[in-house]
């Protein structure tokens, strides 16, 4: 019965750990991927939006999810799954494309 309580925590963790996002001055870096690896490189320049969903749990936690939509292609838009803090990240982001 206690096994059924680790599984959401182990889920977590390892969605925790399979996904990196890193923030430059002109560009976004999005590794994910736990034991296969993919890289997604979007310049700040072409980001078009930014986009937070956080649940009422979500909000309660500090958690969320961030959608970045690039002009770059048709079909570029990435989600990153339970962030931290995802509005500060959202702001920074923009912070950064007025800056840029």
């Amino acid at each position: 019965m206690f096994a059924w309580l680790l599984v959401p925590l182990l889920i977590a963790w390892f969605r925790r750990k399979s996904e990196v996002l890193r923030i430059y001055e002109d560009r976004v870096s999005i590794e994910k991927g736990l034991f296969t690896k993919s890289y997604q490189e979007y310049f700040i320049r072409d980001i078009r939006s930014i986009d937070v969903d956080q649940s009422f749990w979500g909000r309660m936690v500090g958690i969320g999810n961030l959608t970045i939509s690039t002009a770059a292609t048709v079909e570029a838009d990435e989600t990153l799954q339970g962030l931290p803090n995802p509005k500060a990240i959202r702001d920074l982001l923009i912070a950064k494309r007025q800056g840029a």
